[in-house]
């Protein structure tokens, strides 16, 4: 089994090297797709239709992050929470706002997001 670190270190290789081409020869290419998929033909194959396809599968591996460039003030009944206003101000696309969340009645609550609303990137807190 493969740990996470193992797979980092393949998506950023995924990502240095973008296609077969950045290689010396193909055996480290098959070596990698080995690792990955079980197939020493799978990321060949990947090459063969597009060069994006390489990036992409880096992505799903190990999702790009970004961080919440917001200091948000402690809960003061929750020891060592976040107080959750809804602000948020995204590290990679420099998104900033607030986010409510519809909870029924016509009534709105802070929702802290998961994702990034224009990049989609995940938020690391």
């Amino acid at each position: 089994m493969i740990t996470d670190e193992e797979l980092r270190e393949i998506a950023e290789e995924l990502r240095i090297h973008g296609n077969c081409v950045g290689f010396e020869d193909c055996t480290e290419c098959q070596a990698l797709s080995t690792k990955l998929f079980g197939d020493r033909f799978v990321l060949c194959q990947l090459d063969d239709r597009d060069a994006s396809y390489w990036g992409a599968v880096a992505d799903i591996i190990d999702r790009p992050m970004c961080h919440d460039l917001i200091e948000h003030e402690r809960d003061p009944f929750i020891p060592g929470k976040r107080l959750t206003d809804g602000y948020f101000h995204c590290s990679n696309c420099d998104w900033d706002g607030r986010i409510w969340e519809h909870i029924g009645f016509g009534d709105m609550l802070a929702y802290e997001p998961v994702h990034c609303p224009k990049c989609g990137e995940e938020i690391k807190r």
